[in-house]
């Protein structure tokens, strides 16, 4: 993945500087610029994430300056009504107070949506197609994916951290599920020979 550079800020040089280097600088390999790979917005109380058709997402929701809701992705992310664009990479979506759901869809790449362990509000994560990673924070969330991995993953696909979470892994792939924290975290799983599920798992549905 090539990370993201904001333009504006490397862009500025002193012309004497810009003179004495032009032959290094015409050599060097140009800065990459942000290409967003989806948008967040908020109405009311939810927050979505959108992607772009073919992107990789790499998303993180936390906790920012406190009371501030932060959405990350290293590549770009675009703020869309209710956010606020913050860098190239990053957009604010208002005060964590008010905001009761976040929703996230991965799309068609290798995606990683994630909630900060700091964020106590509840994530409803599909991954899409792809071979996708996806992490809960400390509420009760939802995550799901609709086709796994093509072979054995080698870390887990499914993290549910704190937080009685209801995992969805059951979809004819590969997967590895840690529930970890929580009392009464629930998995769809397919049968032992794709998934792998984890004893900090309190129900578990094989099928």
């Amino acid at each position: 993945m090539r990370f993201c550079t904001d333009r504006g800020r490397l862009g500025v040089i002193v012309p004497a500087l810009a003179a004495a280097f032009a032959m290094p600088l015409a050599s060097a390999a140009p800065a990459a610029a942000c290409t967003s790979t989806g948008t967040v917005s908020r109405s009311g109380g939810t927050v979505t994430f959108e992607p772009v058709s073919g992107s990789a997402n790499q998303v993180t929701f936390y906790v920012a300056t406190a009371p501030l809701l932060r959405v990350s992705d290293p590549a770009g992310i675009t703020a869309g009504p209710g956010c606020t664009q913050t860098s190239p990479r990053t957009a604010t979506c208002g005060t964590i107070a008010g905001i009761t759901g976040i929703h996230a869809d991965g799309g068609d790449g290798d995606d990683r949506l994630a909630a900060g362990a700091d964020l106590n509000i509840p994530v409803d994560f599909n991954g899409g197609p792809g071979r996708d990673v996806l992490v809960g924070g400390t509420a009760d969330d939802h995550l799901e994916d609709p086709d796994g991995w093509p072979a054995r993953p080698d870390r887990a696909t499914f993290r549910g951290l704190a937080g009685n979470d209801v995992i969805i892994s059951r979809n004819g792939g590969y997967d590895r599920v840690e529930c970890e924290g929580g009392t009464n975290d629930t998995v769809t799983a397919d049968l032992v020979a794709l998934d792998q599920v984890t004893n900090t798992c309190e129900t578990i549905i094989r099928g």
